[in-house]
């Protein structure tokens, strides 16, 4: 745990400056991998040599070529960890330093194991029944400040401890925090490997209490009170995984799955293949919990709504029945921010604002995954059958 006199006497320029030693580093990385790429594996690729030795020649310069470029990649991450560690650190000292101040004008102690004292009560004080009650309540506010600064200060150094820690050579995503390697769950894994640990559901225990949760809930929770930035993931495997295994969500894809199966089959009477692009709005389940489900809730149409975008493809059969075979990449986009509609969610926000110290930041969400569906239908267009899913791998 970080102490009182460390936050307070810890000087934040150094980071800065490592940063930028760090970026200037992964520049001429980035610059000396790209020179391997043209002028060694461009060039063996172009030549007329052939045959084995050729071959492992290729290999091994690929090999160079990508551990370049990785290098390149963990150098600039690691400039962005000590970015996001200084942004930590002052974000921790000045809450240090405030609930210090705020201390020092009441006369209260603030000792170096966090713990506060009160002043000595006068002799009127000592008959006053309130008094101690009062000051108990003001010293555990100024102790509260205090742990929140130093927990956050030391959630800092642990992280950007492991950041800078992480070895190029074995790389291993299940210790890694580097944002490159951070992984779907923003913890390199760990988040899921827990989950499957406890045998704890996608969605949690189904259970609408505070304290209900899951790996995506806590990814999406933690990146709001750290103030990390609008979030874009693509075709992910543990997230297109998370979206599939909705049963809400699905039961409303059919629908406009089948929607679109029988605008193609008017379009391509006689068969045929088209685009399609579709943007709506999207709602699954909410409550209370720390669940990614619930997070999500409904789409934001000010930054995409829900959208589908595919191809879809109409054979007429020769029974004069149809079957349309759509392949999609379904996108919600979403704000998370805390909903004022909800009292919980204005609570929940207030305690974030005082555990992170004023960094949580509401952010844009864009997540995208693949759907396949093959639709029957009738001589009419009427719905036969639906079979849904993501892409077989």
């Amino acid at each position: 745990m970080v102490t009182v006199p460390q936050l307070r006497g810890i000087s934040l320029g150094p980071l800065l400056s490592a940063a930028e030693s760090w970026d200037a580093a992964a520049t001429r990385l980035e610059g000396i991998a790209n020179d391997a790429d043209r002028d060694l594996k461009s060039a063996l690729d172009d030549s007329v040599w052939k045959g084995d030795p050729a071959e492992t020649a290729k290999k091994r310069i690929g090999t160079i070529c990508e551990a370049l470029h990785a290098g390149a990649r963990v150098t600039r991450a690691n400039a962005q960890a000590l970015r996001r560690a200084h942004r930590a650190l002052s974000v921790a000292q000045k809450g240090l330093n405030d609930a210090l101040d705020s201390a020092r004008r009441t006369d209260f102690t603030v000792r170096d194991d966090a713990s506060v004292e009160w002043p000595k009560a006068s002799y009127a004080d000592r008959h006053d029944t309130e008094y101690e009650p009062a000051m108990r309540r003001e010293a555990t506010a100024i102790r509260d400040r205090v742990v929140a600064a130093l927990t956050l200060a030391a959630q800092a150094d642990q992280e950007l401890s492991a950041a800078l820690s992480f070895n190029l050579a074995t790389p291993d995503n299940s210790s890694n925090t580097n944002g490159w390697l951070r992984g779907s769950d923003e913890r390199g894994g760990r988040r899921q490997g827990n989950d499957r640990a406890a045998d704890r559901a996608q969605g949690g225990d189904g259970s609408n209490d505070n304290f209900n949760n899951d790996w995506a809930g806590r990814a999406i929770l933690e990146r709001y009170l750290t103030g990390g930035g609008d979030w874009t993931i693509v075709n992910d495997q543990s997230w297109s995984d998370y979206m599939s295994a909705n049963t809400t969500l699905n039961g409303k894809l059919d629908k406009r799955f089948e929607e679109i199966a029988q605008e193609a089959v008017k379009q391509y009477p006689d068969g045929g293949t088209g685009g399609f692009d579709r943007t709506t709005g999207m709602e699954i389940e909410n409550g209370e919990g720390m669940v990614g489900y619930q997070y999500l809730h409904g789409t934001d149409s000010t930054v995409g709504g829900f959208g589908i975008k595919g191809n879809r493809q109409v054979v007429k059969l020769a029974d004069g029945t149809y079957e349309v075979h759509i392949k999609s990449a379904c996108t919600w986009n979403d704000i998370v921010d805390p909903n004022p509609k909800y009292s919980t969610d204005k609570s929940k926000a207030d305690i974030g604002d005082i555990i992170s110290l004023g960094q949580a930041e509401s952010y844009q969400f864009h997540l995208t995954w693949p759907r396949e569906s093959v639709i029957r239908l009738d001589a009419d267009g009427n719905v036969l059958t639906t079979v849904s899913g993501q892409p077989k791998k």
